[in-house]
Parts: C-alpha cells; structure tokens; sequence
C-alpha cells in the first residue's frame, strides 16, 4: 500500500495506526509479518523520515532559515506557512 500526503499530521496518524496493526500482528503471529516505510520526498529524492516530527517546529523553522536569508526558495509558500502558524498559535 502507498499513501502519498502533503499533510504531515495526516502521516503521523496514519504511521500511528500503521505501528499498532503492526504490534497486534507481532503478538498474534508470535513474530513480525509486517513491514512498512516511512519515506519524504526532499529535493526530488526519497529520504527516510524521521518517525516523530512536529509540524510547527518545522514550520517555525522554515520561516527563521527564510527570514535569516538562508533559503531563498521558499519565496512561493513562505506566506502560506507564515498563515498556518499564525492560525495555530492564535485561532
């Protein structure tokens, strides 16, 4: 199965739900029959992901390294991610 989102927190649920069919199906078949991975695509490369991130950090980051002038490509989204932590600090 591939899931594919731009949601992060979406992924976290899925990944969630994923590791406790996972777990369920360790103990009932005494051994593991279950394997998944966690991938991002970062600069048109599959990456490992990291199994806990917290999408406001990343999001606050993406905006300090933009503010500092230390990535310039960001010049499409930076608005939107400026709004989404706006809205989840204050709404």
């Amino acid at each position: 199965m591939i899931v594919i989102s731009h949601d992060l927190s979406s992924i976290n649920d899925i990944n969630k739900a994923i590791k406790e069919i996972k777990d369920a199906a360790k103990i009932k078949f005494s051994r593991d029959v279950t394997d998944f991975l966690l991938l991002e695509l970062v600069d048109m490369n599959l990456t490992d992901m990291p199994y806990s991130r917290n999408e406001y950090n990343q999001l606050l980051k993406l905006i300090y390294d933009y503010g500092s002038g230390n990535s310039l490509n960001n010049d499409l989204v930076i608005g939107n991610v400026m709004r989404r932590v706006f809205r989840s600090s204050f709404m």
